[in-house]
């Protein structure tokens, strides 16, 4: 990508610093609206020297510039890059589309205006937004071609390299994946399989909405029923408290079987017109964009809803047919549209336990919503063993016993959390975290800033009584 970049940089400096009465102003056009922020970020007075060496030898000029100005080149490369991966992020979690026009133009949704959409053209590496006109000019893709450039590099493969989805680390990760569906157990005839379980493996297309770089341990039988439903077609409820894995868990099987996979949050990332879809404007006209739900359904996708017990009453009402009837009603211009499910959706929705007082805004749900799921999962953490080899795998410490009693602590706690004693809870994140931190300062100091310092004032000292009597000597 640099030699495109320093290729069209080098060709537009010498071409605009050339023309009669534009030297000063296209110097402040590179200063300002190119580089903007990063202005400050190379040798002012070597800038000076390479344009009064453009005055009397264009060529030597040009290449004096790009090199002093190169450093903040690729600082501003990169904070474009960081941008349109957050603009990536909303697409795969489904709250905001990237749309595929066709020939290479993709409609990507604006950060910052509702319903507004820019068309970008991969084949040209041009977007109209202003930014895109200005980095034009550099050679450097705004964040728009940059979130539709990784999002859709198996179908137009560009040369921007972006590096804008790093491999996903979590507690029950044991390394990284480099290629969809190369891990876990499968059969012959390219199932996933577990307990007596099987789960179809698709076909590797590339999607960008197939998780990668998970690995997940799979203890007990919870999760031999999540696959049952899986496999079945199922709508399928998880409950479970903060950090048991309920997300991962789901995107473990969606990684081994290459399926695309829409995680948008619960409650407040969740409205009806990102589930449903909206009037969007693009290119100057209004055209009705469909939200992840009947996106979900017509291409065979799973969908997971977070916090299902947040969100507002009206998309659970559109839940609600979904449940019923694998289909859902959208009302476009007064005029109602039908969009029923094909065989591979699959709906997921999950959610902490409601009658636990530290999560706040978590009501129970009614009976109603509750029974119209086929399989209701409860998830807990593993087991003491297994955690134990997660924490001293992922930390790289080596004192099995202290971890043994890291845990037994963590057991306590969470056990205080279910009488309502304790409003927090330890995770295996933590752990690990706690783990890690405790090689260079000790199992008290690292406890303090991995797990006791992220409660509140009571429980805290309920948390420190019980650490005192696993670790009286630490």
């Amino acid at each position: 990508m640099w030699n495109v970049i320093e290729k069209r940089f080098k060709e537009q400096t010498k071409f605009w610093l050339s023309k009669t009465g534009n030297f000063d102003k296209h110097v402040d056009f590179i200063k300002t609206r190119v580089l903007g922020k990063f202005s400050g970020s190379y040798d002012n007075t070597g800038l000076t020297e390479a344009l009064d060496m453009f005055k009397q030898d264009p060529d030597a000029g040009t290449e004096k510039i790009f090199a002093v100005l190169k450093s903040a080149l690729e600082k501003k490369f990169q904070f474009e890059i960081d941008k349109g991966e957050r603009i990536l992020a909303t697409h795969r979690g489904g709250s905001r589309l990237m749309k595929d026009m066709g020939n290479g133009c993709i409609a990507v949704p604006s950060e910052n205006v509702g319903g507004k959409a820019y068309t970008v053209d991969l084949t040209k590496l041009e977007c109209p937004c202003q930014s895109g006109k200005t980095l034009s000019y550099a050679g450097l893709p705004c964040k728009h071609i940059a979130a539709a450039a990784e999002a859709f590099k198996h179908k137009y493969p560009v040369d921007i390299e972006t590096n804008i989805e790093e491999p996903v680390e979590d507690f029950r990760v044991g390394k990284s994946l480099t290629e969809h569906g190369d891990a876990g157990p499968m059969d012959g005839n390219g199932h996933f399989v577990y307990g007596s379980q099987k789960l179809k493996k698709r076909q590797l297309t590339g999607n960008p909405l197939i998780p990668s770089g998970i690995y997940h341990v799979l203890e007990g039988g919870e999760p031999e029923m999540v696959i049952h439903a899986l496999v079945e077609g199922e709508s399928l409820m998880l409950i479970g408290d903060s950090g048991v894995g309920k997300s991962r868990l789901i995107q473990y099987l969606a990684q081994e079987t290459n399926t695309p996979l829409m995680t948008p949050c619960g409650h407040a990332e969740v409205t009806a017109e990102s589930l449903l879809g909206c009037m969007t404007a693009v290119n100057g006209s209004t055209l009705w964009q469909d939200g992840v739900l009947p996106e979900c359904m017509k291409m065979g996708y799973w969908l997971m809803l977070e916090e299902i017990n947040a969100v507002d009453p009206g998309i659970v009402k559109a839940l609600n047919e979904v449940l019923d009837t694998r289909s859902v009603t959208i009302t476009i211009s007064g005029k109602p549209r039908v969009i029923r499910a094909s065989d591979g959706f699959r709906l997921i929705c999950a959610t902490n336990p409601p009658d636990n007082p530290i999560y706040k805004g978590i009501e129970s749900m009614s009976f109603e919503l509750m029974d119209r799921f086929d399989a209701v999962v409860w998830l807990d953490y593993l087991s003491p063993e297994k955690e134990a080899e997660v924490v001293a795998q992922r930390s790289g410490y080596e004192d099995i016993g202290k971890i043994k009693k890291m845990i037994e602590f963590a057991n306590s706690v969470r056990t205080g959390m279910k009488k309502g004693e304790i409003f927090g809870t330890v995770t295996t994140r933590g752990l690990i975290s706690w783990a890690k931190k405790a090689k260079l300062f000790g199992v008290k100091v690292a406890a303090e800033v991995a797990i006791l310092r992220k409660l509140d004032s009571f429980s805290r000292r309920k948390a420190l009584d019980l650490f005192e009597a696993y670790f009286k000597e630490s």
